[in-house]
């Protein structure tokens, strides 16, 4: 599980140092964190998180929230539809990124599990690729690639996770 790490190096660095929290602090607890009251601000990405560390006296938090807008997505109970479904809707802009950003495991996982349905949010980019790896792993019929923009709340209550 990733975590807030302590790396004392940053001791001898004379600039400030900034500790910018991803992962999250909700499991950790306040001993592990006790480092954070040394850096000169530590960021945080949501509320939950920023009142973490205010209850331990981090005072030189601050919350930035994403970058990008969810507001317009509808909170919808899992996807009932069968077979379970994923939704991936991270694209890769260089073919090293099918393998880093997870779709070549996704594509062999859904090649494997006959009851797995892959649903790929795509923007174009090495779409041609991404046809010949789903040809290629002879999971036609159990992908569905979506190559333009849509509502994503069309498509969240077809989706489990």
């Amino acid at each position: 599980m990733p975590s807030v790490q302590h790396y004392p190096i940053l001791k001898v660095l004379n600039n400030p140092t900034i500790v910018s929290i991803q992962a999250g602090i909700d499991r950790m607890t306040e001993k592990k964190c006790k480092h954070l009251k040394k850096v000169a601000k530590v960021v945080v990405n949501n509320p939950r998180d920023a009142a973490i560390l205010e209850k331990w006296g981090i005072d030189h938090r601050v919350l930035v929230h994403p970058g990008v807008a969810i507001d317009h997505i509808s909170t919808v109970p899992a996807g009932r539809a069968q077979p379970f479904t994923l939704l991936m809707a991270s694209a890769p802009w260089e073919k090293g990124q099918f393998a880093s950003k997870g779709i070549d495991f996704l594509l062999r996982a859904t090649s494997k599990r006959s009851d797995l349905k892959l649903i790929l949010l795509w923007r174009g980019t090495l779409f041609n690729e991404l046809q010949e790896r789903i040809r290629r792993w002879g999971v036609e019929d159990r992908v569905q690639v979506i190559n333009k923009v849509i509502d994503i709340n069309q498509i969240m209550p077809e989706v489990h996770a």
